[in-house]
């Protein structure tokens, strides 16, 4: 349903209830599949959810978000992605706040990107991570 509700894109009213269906719905998946409808519209109350959502509950709404919120390029949301890697419980966040750490194009974070790929974890997450993010850093 949260798809759906891109067709009235134009619509005042959905926004705030992608927003408050992120905010919320009892259900992961709902919030998820909100948050992603939201991201796709980045209308003016976008990124405020969008930054909500990386405390929710579920490590998949979180990812989500931190993907969300990295796609808009926002070099005011480093220390956002910082905190998110340094803290967050979930591996699958601390892996997306690296990448959308790279999207920022902000080329004074390679030595914070190198001493991520360091850092052990699962499958390499972290390393393949901020290997990639390095790649964007460097191409620019």
């Amino acid at each position: 349903a949260a798809g759906e509700l891109l067709k009235f894109k134009d619509e005042a009213r959905t926004v705030p209830t992608l927003a408050a269906s992120i905010k919320a719905d009892p259900f992961w998946a709902v919030r998820k599949a909100s948050l992603e409808s939201l991201a796709k519209l980045a209308g003016s109350g976008a990124a405020a959810a969008l930054t909500q959502a990386c405390k929710d509950a579920n490590s998949d709404v979180r990812a989500a978000a931190v993907l969300a919120l990295g796609d808009l390029k926002d070099k005011g949301r480093i220390e956002l992605f910082k905190d998110l890697y340094k803290k967050d419980a979930s591996l699958k966040v601390r892996t997306e706040a690296i990448r959308s750490l790279g999207k920022t194009g902000d080329a004074s974070l390679i030595q914070f990107l190198k001493q991520a790929a360091d850092v052990p974890s699962r499958q390499n997450m972290i390393k393949r991570a901020a290997e990639a993010a390095l790649k964007q850093l460097e191409a620019k």
